[in-house]
């Protein structure tokens, strides 16, 4: 864990114009989302946080 106690290091700039904040700004508030390919989840932590979305992660 990290200095504020969360497993992974949010590493998503949600103020940013890419693939992943355009895909965080595209998910409704409280949605469900499956990430295939989570990799080490920053996208689900996004999403949580600022979606307040239920997420699950399968890495591949």
């Amino acid at each position: 864990m990290n200095e504020d106690g969360k497993k992974y290091k949010l590493l998503i700039d949600l103020n940013a114009v890419n693939p992943r904040s355009m895909s965080v700004k595209s998910v409704h508030d409280n949605a469900c989302v499956l990430d295939v390919g989570c990799a080490c989840g920053d996208l689900g932590v996004a999403l949580k946080e600022s979606k307040n979305a239920q997420t699950y992660g399968h890495g591949i």
